[in-house]
């Protein structure tokens, strides 16, 4: 297998999922405007930015794979290139994964309980996967042949610090999220326990772009030359917009899909229950209200998913009353 035939295949096939994966993501999109017209206008421009971002680079990586797969087909000499477009692909690719780190930073101070050190650290690995990134990508215009490239200490450290800070960053993500939101012992619906434990633990809290950012390092590392890390790493934005939008898209789900005690991150929310026995004279019925300690007392069972603009906002200092009261029918 010729140079050409082994570059255009392994960076065709990623880039052909990174086209199916933007469909989907597009989906995502129009799902999430769809169902939640009344989120906070910031909000949902971002959501806006960010599906743009999204655009732009899978129209970059179908360019750049054009270029090299059909165009130059069979050129060993133009396969030894670094087009232009490889490195707006990986400038775009570390826009989009700014956006959703952000995003995650967020999250991660708010379910820690405002842990500084965490939201820090998140936010430090970020930072020098993004720093890195530029100049890795910058790297790709000074050193323009791809055998250059990978042996040069320069672009190779560069390169290495980013993929090795973007796995750190997306594991310490993915730990923080899964950790805490175990020790805030979701209850699971028995009839939809699997569906929602892949929503909560897997796709919102990043498991994928964990497992693609590990796979890139290690790609990198062992066989460097066969750019299959670069492929994956194209891949990986499109999971970090999918992450994203799963997370808020699947708010209904999180607050109104089950119908016994959940806790989800830091909100505990239960259902209006009838003692056994109950008849419609005499009974007795236990009605549970839960307030939010936001700027105000809200009650959770009027809950729209419109209603909010976005879940995160609530503090980890919420908290939990029962008004037990006791209603007598006569």
């Amino acid at each position: 297998m010729g140079p050409a035939t082994e570059f255009a295949g392994t960076m065709l096939v990623c880039i052909m999922l990174t086209a199916v994966l933007y469909g989907v993501n597009t989906t995502q999109v129009f799902l999430y405007y769809q169902r939640y017209p009344g989120d906070s206008r910031s909000l949902r421009t971002v959501v806006a930015v960010l599906w743009v971002l999204d655009t732009v680079h899978v129209v970059f990586c179908l360019e750049y794979i054009y270029k090299y797969a059909i165009n130059h087909f069979g050129d060993d000499a133009f396969m030894e290139q670094i087009d232009w477009t490889a490195g707006v692909t990986v400038i775009f690719q570390l826009l989009i994964a700014a956006v959703v780190h952000g995003y995650y930073i967020r999250r991660v101070w708010i379910v820690t309980g405002r842990n500084k050190l965490m939201a820090a650290l998140v936010a430090l690995f970020g930072t020098i996967r993004c720093i890195f990134g530029l100049i890795s990508a910058a790297l790709s215009y000074t050193y323009i042949r791809w055998s250059t490239y990978h042996e040069e200490p320069l672009p190779v450290a560069t390169s290495a610090i980013a993929l090795a800070s973007s796995a750190l960053v997306d594991c310490l993500i993915l730990i923080c999220l899964v950790y805490f939101l175990k020790r805030s012992q979701l209850a699971l619906d028995p009839y939809e326990g699997w569906v929602r434990v892949f929503t909560v633990y897997v796709a919102n809290s990043g498991a994928f772009t964990s497992v693609f950012s590990v796979a890139s390092l290690v790609m990198f590392i062992v066989i460097p030359s066969k750019f299959v890390w670069l492929g994956l790493v194209e891949l990986q934005s499109k999971f970090y917009v999918y992450a994203f939008l799963t997370g808020l898209n699947d708010r209904a789900r999180v607050w109104d899909g089950s119908t016994r005690s959940a806790r989800v991150s830091t909100f505990d929310f239960w259902r209006p229950s009838v003692p056994a026995g109950a008849t419609t004279r005499g009974s007795e019925l236990d009605t549970h209200h839960i307030t939010a300690d936001l700027d105000e007392e809200i009650d959770l069972d009027s809950y729209r998913p419109s209603d909010r603009s976005d879940p995160s906002d609530v503090r980890e200092s919420t908290t939990v009353g029962h008004d037990e009261s006791q209603v007598s029918s006569k």
